[in-house]
């Protein structure tokens, strides 16, 4: 929802969410940028591609798989004790379950996108731009979310997402839990390859 369009309830709750996830000095920062596009929007003039609006923000909550949705996405009440597909070098495709990207809406396709892009943005910008080209070439309608276990804040969780070209484990199930272990795996090119070891093979 647009910030502008809440009513004066809402906007206090969206302002204390804000600032239940920052220090003072955090929120007091993102409040200034918030005002600054005022300013901005008086010195830049019209004809921007986009508006200068100091309540022109949105807030997302993420989770936002209706209830049909969920049960095609979640596909197990326990989730996995390790990621799937475990430390080996190569992986292949596992079995597309879940919901593919073709099922869900525009916002929550950019929801997605924004997990895919939350381990892709940690890689090098020379490697990360070729996961991205990846992720566009496979396209996100055939790409699958799955998840396993409850839904709950705290429990043990698993979840992935596969696209024709990759894939993307989380699991968060061990001691209590608070161990997560977590990969993007490359089916063609992966770091975990050993390209020398099959070029030996191959040419010699």
């Amino acid at each position: 929802m647009v910030y502008s369009q809440m009513d004066s309830e809402q906007k206090v709750r969206a302002l204390d969410l804000l600032r239940s996830g920052l220090s003072q000095q955090g929120y007091l920062t993102a409040q200034q940028i918030m005002e600054v596009e005022g300013i901005l929007g008086v010195l830049e003039g019209e004809g921007r591609r986009f508006s200068r609006d100091q309540e022109g923000y949105w807030v997302s909550v993420f989770g936002s798989l209706d209830a049909s949705q969920r049960e095609r996405a979640i596909f197990d009440d326990v989730a996995p004790e390790n990621i799937v597909t475990g430390a080996d070098l190569v992986v292949n495709p596992l079995e597309p379950i879940g919901i593919p990207g073709s099922a869900l809406s525009s916002r929550q396709r950019d929801l997605l996108m924004a997990v895919i892009d939350s381990y892709v943005g940690i890689m090098a910008d020379d490697i990360a731009a070729l996961r991205r080209a990846a992720v566009e070439r496979g396209g996100l309608d055939d790409t699958w979310f799955a998840w396993a276990g409850p839904m709950e804040r705290g429990e043990v969780a698993y979840y992935r997402v596969q696209g024709p070209e990759f894939l993307i484990e989380f699991d968060n199930t061990q001691e209590d839990p608070n161990h997560i272990h977590a990969a993007y795996r490359d089916f063609d090119g992966d770091l975990g390859r050993d390209v020398l070891r099959e070029h030996v093979a191959l040419a010699h």
